[in-house]
Parts: C-alpha cells; sequence; structure tokens
C-alpha cells in the first residue's frame, strides 16, 4: 500500500543546543490511523510542526504522498494541503463557527 507520510532518520536541534527529535523513522501508509502519545518534552509537537512545515529539520527527510518537503518552501508546502487540529480547541464562544475559521 502506498506511504502518504514517510519519515526518515528525522532529527530537529534547536540553537539552544535542546535535541527535540532524534533519528525519527516513520511510515504511515493510506488509511492508517496514528495516534502521537508520549510525555511532554518528548517531540511531538515538533514532529507535527516538521511535517506541517512550520519548522525546518535539522537533518532528515520528510516525503509526503511521494514528494520531498523536506527542501520544499513554506508557502509551496502550505499548497500540499497540510492540516492539523489541537486537542484544545482555541474558538471564540462569541464567535459563530464561520467567523472562527476565518480568524483562525
Amino acid at each position: 500500500m502506498q506511504s502518504i507520510i514517510s519519515i526518515d532518520k528525522l532529527s530537529k536541534t534547536y540553537a539552544s543546543g535542546f535535541q527535540a527529535l532524534k533519528s525519527v523513522d516513520l511510515e504511515i501508509r493510506k488509511g492508517e490511523i496514528l495516534a502521537l502519545l508520549g510525555p511532554n518534552g518528548a517531540g511531538k509537537t515538533t514532529l507535527i510542526n516538521l511535517i506541517a512545515g512550520t519548522d525546518h529539520p535539522t537533518t532528515g527527510r520528510i516525503h509526503l504522498a511521494g514528494r520531498d518537503i523536506t527542501t520544499t518552501s513554506p508557502t509551496r508546502r502550505a499548497k500540499l494541503g497540510v492540516g492539523r487540529t489541537f486537542q484544545t480547541p482555541a474558538l471564540l464562544p462569541s464567535l459563530s463557527v464561520l467567523d472562527n475559521v476565518i480568524l483562525g
């Protein structure tokens, strides 16, 4: 079955020297469901940010539907249709659904 996300030896070290990810390998095939679980500081958000293109890896490769997005510009990555949903919604109850979407 076709891989939708393929990650090879992905690492992220911040300027402070903190290593958030160390040589992560992951393959998600079409139709699979994945849950990222772990304690605070395990690198879950960093991994999602790298896949979504809001951050750049230090080393490694990310392939999305067969396309290497590691060297793709953030604007181009946004057009690939990667989205994410957070655990805690950040909705303003005084606004309509449409207004919350526009604001988000």
